[in-house]
């Protein structure tokens, strides 16, 4: 479904001429035909949109490249304070942490925040059915907005449980934050893979995609989905897939390459070099429910 929804996105069915730009307009935030009807006729003032995510799975790194868009303000995982879903419009538009202040009323072409729906640390903030006021708030905040909903699905999990020993073994989830953390030495790490654990993961990972792929049809909303995978893969894959994410939130594949961060991406070495027991795992995996995960070595 995602891929359907992109390629009804991508710049041979959109007039990208209706889209805001901030290129096309001279360096400034001056909303495009579609928004400007938008807000004409809904009352809107921005389009908005929720990414839909797991932890490790990259998503840091996806908001703060929309973030650096001058006209795009792109919050984290704000679903955790309950004071800020009283009003998601004014949530969104808020400046997030990294932003000036001063930039509160600054006109936006699209603003969002992401929530994780999968378990985290914080299960009473997590995106799912099962946590009833922070699901019903944001539910009836699509169903009213109109918003598209942007998922982010690393889509090998197998990845995510290396990203999540890898923070075990140096306590470091994002080493571009941390003053001396050296991401060369972290790129390089290597692990000797628990299997049990490993594919406790796995099927828990698998039962989240198909909650998440129910929840999304009960919401009834546009969604895109993206991945990790895609957008550090080959260049030009990569920069029409950014164009695409550009052009569902309302905004011309014009300004692509106003999409920067200073945040590195989580590339690392492959499987054999990463995994010390590689053997004992893909074993497991051959051997694990008809070998249904061995994919994703």
């Amino acid at each position: 479904a995602g891929l359907a929804v992109a390629e009804e996105n991508n710049s041979s069915t959109v007039d990208d001429q209706t889209l805001s730009s901030y290129v096309r307009n001279g360096d400034r935030c001056k909303p495009g035909p579609r928004l400007a009807a938008m807000q004409r006729s809904l009352g809107i003032p921005y389009i908005p949109y929720v990414t839909l995510t797991e932890a490790h799975s990259g998503s840091t790194w996806f908001r703060t490249m929309l973030n650096s868009h001058p006209c795009i303000r792109s919050h984290g995982e704000t679903l955790r304070h309950r004071r800020e879903l009283v009003d998601l419009w004014k949530t969104m538009s808020s400046p997030t942490k990294t932003d000036n202040k001063a930039d509160v009323n600054a006109p936006l072409f699209a603003a969002g925040l992401k929530g994780f729906f999968t378990p985290t640390d914080f299960p009473r903030h997590d995106l799912n059915p099962s946590n009833t006021y922070v699901y019903n708030h944001v539910s009836k905040f699509l169903r009213e907005s109109k918003v598209g909903v942007v998922i982010w699905l690393r889509r090998n999990p197998l990845d995510r449980f290396i990203s999540f020993l890898r923070e075990s073994k140096t306590g470091k989830p994002h080493c571009q934050a941390k003053v001396g953390c050296d991401i060369q030495k972290v790129r390089e790490l290597t692990f000797l893979v628990p299997l049990g654990e490993m594919v406790a993961f796995l099927d828990t990972a698998a039962r989240s995609d198909a909650e998440a792929a129910r929840m999304l049809r009960d919401l009834g909303r546009p969604v895109l989905t993206v991945s990790y995978e895609a957008l550090i893969g080959e260049q030009s894959v990569a920069r029409a897939w950014w164009a695409t994410i550009l052009q569902f939130i309302g905004i011309s594949k014009e300004d692509t390459d106003l999409l920067t961060s200073e945040w590195r991406r989580q590339i690392v070495n492959g499987h054999k070099d990463t995994i010390r027991n590689y053997d004992e795992v893909k074993k497991k995996l051959e051997q694990y429910k008809n070998g249904v995960y061995l994919r994703y070595l």
